[in-house]
């Protein structure tokens, strides 16, 4: 079993090499241990199966049982069972790695069989300092409790032996389909978790108590306090267990081109309400023009020439009824109007104005009217650039959708000058094929780009 398909993950690899070009690259994000579970027999150079460990919970007794633990399909599964075993009722499974990484990126792709069934089943790590393992630290990175209700997988770190010592939250997956759970951490910071690759959860806590080595533990059992004679039992079913240097690179979102730039503007109210406030990223701090002109402007430097198509304006109390979104080469102009207001009587608000890609170096917000007695005042001004047709499905973003439908088009559909490629021809060469792609992955892992 595995997620997408050989070629598709051939596209995945050639895209994070194509992100090691770009300025400010991703980490290398190399694999240094796994387990695929390609064979017929758990691999016991990687692991430790543990057998007949008793525990109790809720009065019943279960055992982790070996003959649970099965390695068939390209998968582990680990069954859980109601039989009598050892004087208990319930056999679970459990495994832990022979391999304690530190500061890395663990991942594994895990589903249950079926979904609201009464099991406990948890891709988790405890602490390792040289031969022993150490609680805490935990990770929970994948832990179900079911209780023959739907409930998501969740994502705990443990930091402490006080049982309110921890933090986390629920992923919102459905327990019986296929998904990646991860973690990292460094010697800086607690675990950040990982679903699909994404980030996902975030906890606070004592970092410093995680700044260990970690034992690798998969484990199930029936949720003893929970389940009943006859009660559904799922299987854990585990596709890989990975282990990468560092964690996977995160898709770009569209980046604000006017964040910390260069700022002018042609007068301010005093020292301030400079033009530099509008472009901090703080949207408390603002510009704010004198009241003695009616024609005041503010711009800024982008540092490069861009394909505009989008600028947001929240502006404050102090609006102008009338005014245009410039683009220009030069600070002096000649300007190019991308948008032209005449009646805003809004204050205090986000004004959100898209347009047909205008190039140029400088962007300017030329005021002509105002709506009050003051002058005019802007919290934060952001300025976006065209995808140049990279955003294929148009969901405003580059991202992996738009990589779905492209290879779609180039691996499996003949697109060609007589068929429709959806907008996945990128290069407009009438094909889709690796140009096409290449551009695709420059907007999305170099440039961070608004859709069209």
């Amino acid at each position: 079993m595995r997620k997408i398909s050989g070629c598709r993950y051939v596209l995945l690899a050639v895209l994070f090499t194509l992100s090691l070009t770009c300025a400010n690259t991703f980490a290398t994000w190399t694999p240094i241990w796994s387990d695929e579970f390609d064979g017929t027999l758990l691999d016991l150079a990687k692991w430790q199966v543990f057998t007949e460990v008793d525990w109790s919970d809720g009065g019943e007794t279960c055992w982790y049982a070996p003959h649970n633990i099965e390695v068939s399909g390209g998968t582990l599964k680990l069954y859980n069972q109601e039989e009598s075993y050892n004087g208990g009722q319930w056999t679970g499974a459990h495994i832990d790695a022979l391999y304690y990484p530190q500061y890395k990126y663990l991942e594994a792709r895990i589903r249950h069989s079926a979904p609201n069934t009464y099991i406990w089943a948890t891709w988790w790590t405890v602490g390792w300092t040289g031969s022993t393992w150490q609680w805490p630290p935990e990770f929970d990175i994948c832990e179900f409790q079911g209780d023959g209700t739907n409930r998501d997988p969740g994502q705990w770190y443990h930091w402490g032996s006080g049982g309110g010592d921890y933090d986390g939250s629920g992923t919102g997956m459905n327990e019986s389909e296929w998904h990646t759970y991860g973690v990292y951490w460094s010697e800086t910071r607690s675990p950040v978790f990982y679903v699909d690759g994404i980030i996902s959860s975030v906890p606070g806590g004592d970092a410093t108590v995680a700044h260990m080595a970690a034992k690798l533990k998969l484990t199930t059992s029936p949720t003893l306090g929970e389940c009943y004679s006859g009660c559904p039992l799922a299987t854990m079913e585990v596709d890989y267990v990975r282990v990468y240097d560092s964690p996977p690179p995160q898709p770009a979102v569209p980046t604000n081109l006017a964040l910390n730039k260069p700022a002018t503007a042609s007068s301010e109210e005093d020292s301030g309400f400079g033009p530099q406030n509008a472009v901090d990223g703080i949207d408390e701090s603002r510009w704010a023009s004198l009241w003695s002109s009616t024609h005041e402007w503010i711009s800024v430097d982008l540092g490069k020439a861009y394909p505009v198509d989008k600028v947001k304006i929240h502006w404050q109390y102090a609006s102008a009824k009338e005014y245009k979104v410039q683009v220009a080469d030069a600070p002096s102009g000649p300007w190019t109007d991308c948008v032209h207001i005449t009646n805003n009587t809004a204050h205090d608000h986000w004004a959100i104005h898209e347009f047909p890609a205008q190039t140029g170096r400088y962007v300017r917000v030329y005021c002509i009217l105002r709506t009050t007695i003051w002058g005019y005042s802007i919290f934060e001004l952001e300025v976006y650039q065209d995808c140049e047709g990279a955003d294929i499905d148009n969901s405003g973003i580059v991202d992996m959708s738009d990589l779905e439908i492209l290879s779609d088009y180039w691996l499996y559909t003949n697109c060609d000058l007589y068929d429709d490629c959806e907008g996945a021809d990128l290069y407009d060469d009438n094909t889709v094929d690796f140009s096409d792609f290449a551009i695709l992955a420059e907007h999305w892992l170099c440039n961070g780009c608004s859709g069209p």
